[in-house]
């Protein structure tokens, strides 16, 4: 009941936040920027109060808030800084085609042996590799803090300091908070995409809900596993290793495919091969996770779940994570809405806790008591089994355009 209770306002608290900093320019920067003092709050709040209505409700309320605030503007202050970036050096406009053509080649870009292709294609092509890029970059810092956090976690628990994590952890957010904007963006715009239903747009938001629950629902089913038989460090531990494997495994294919493309004679879309094989790749890795999961849960061989659960992350934060935020961000740009990606995998965060939370009391009315755990998540389990299915179905979305 405590967990639930807690996935319950962590979820609506950061769904409700996202939407109200994404009204406006100004809203959604001024909450980025005050973002980590709901996290402080929520590392800090349990000394001075350590009751089970703070741990359940008041600290992931905290801790929703902040993750509203800070993801609704972050990837659109990313995309202020590659724009801003890209500015400073020489602009693809005033490159010939020969030039952009090169450009292309060096930097992997999938172009099709034979084909002489036009300045506006070319251009878009490299303002594509640019939101490859930014996006490598921003998962190697984030691989780097989840490693490091882990190791920090495990480090507290063999000391038998780990009810001092989460006060490290707000001392850390602190820093976040006078860490300055760079003058170069503090002004510029966060809002890139347009909130349409209609052409490619809605396949940007079938993108992120499809990810958004596949991960949602697997995430919360091994948090109750997890702290149920293997604890919060082991949990970290394995989360951080997947991640860096499958990140490890996503950048081999590309660098295969950069050396592919540098060869005229058999650089045939080497990029798009590379973004459809990482694709398949990482959600055959989610599928056999959560399949596996979901099998261990009925055996109830509850350690096997931890394992699977490392296969899961591999596939899920190694390498469709950024995968998914560059196929529907592409998808959904062309507007001003604000953290429309990420507002939209909330909005299907709260919706499938809310569906799952009337199945849940419905099986309690039926079984006229508590179930167990098996039977209360593998609902969950199999939802997500079927959002894996959908992506392998749909790789269709990973078109040359989208490279």
């Amino acid at each position: 009941m405590g967990i639930f209770l807690y996935a319950c306002v962590h979820t609506i608290a950061k769904t409700v936040s996202a939407e109200i900093a994404s009204r406006s320019g100004r809203s959604a920067k001024f909450g980025y920027r005050i973002s980590p003092i709901f996290l402080f709050a929520g590392g800090c709040t349990p000394l001075i109060n350590g009751s089970w209505e703070v741990y359940v409700l008041v600290v992931p309320l905290l801790l929703g808030i902040f993750e509203g605030l800070f993801w609704v503007a972050f990837h659109g202050y990313r995309e202020a800084d590659m724009i801003n970036q890209r500015s400073k050096n020489k602009s693809y406009d005033s490159l010939d085609l020969d030039q952009l053509e090169d450009q292309c080649i060096l930097r992997g870009g999938a172009l099709e042996a034979g084909r002489r292709y036009g300045q506006q294609e070319l251009v878009s092509m490299l303002k594509r590799l640019d939101e490859k890029e930014s996006l490598k970059r921003f998962q190697a810092y984030e691989v780097t803090s989840t490693i490091l956090a882990s190791l920090i976690v495990i480090a507290l628990t063999f000391a038998d300091y780990d009810r001092y994590g989460a006060v490290l952890g707000s001392l850390l957010s602190l820093i976040a908070v006078s860490i300055p904007i760079s003058e170069e963006i503090v002004d510029a715009r966060v809002g890139y995409s347009k909130n349409e239903i209609t052409g490619i747009a809605i396949d940007g938001q079938i993108t992120s809900a499809s990810y958004g629950n596949m991960s949602f629902l697997t995430l919360w089913s091994m948090r109750v596993i997890s702290l149920e038989y293997g604890g919060v460090a082991l949990l970290g531990a394995m989360v951080a290793v997947s991640t860096l494997l499958g990140f490890l495994i996503k950048e081999s294919n590309e660098k295969r495919a950069r050396e592919i493309s540098n060869d005229k004679t058999v650089r045939n879309e080497a990029g798009v091969s590379a973004d459809r094989r990482n694709w398949l790749l990482g959600n055959y890795l989610t599928l056999i996770g959560t399949a596996s999961m979901l099998a261990a849960l009925i055996l109830g061989k509850y350690q096997i779940c931890l394992i699977a659960y490392v296969v899961f992350e591999c596939g899920a934060n190694g390498i469709l994570r950024p995968m998914e935020i560059e196929i529907a961000g592409s998808r959904l740009k062309g507007g001003d809405a604000i953290g429309l990606r990420e507002r939209i995998k909330f909005r299907n965060h709260s919706k499938a806790l809310l569906y799952y939370s009337l199945l849940a009391l419905i099986m309690w009315v039926v079984a006229a008591r508590p179930v167990n755990i098996a039977v209360l998540l593998a609902p969950a389990l199999i939802l997500a089994i079927l959002f894996c299915l959908h992506n392998i179905i749909y790789a269709n979305v990973l078109t040359p355009r989208h490279a």
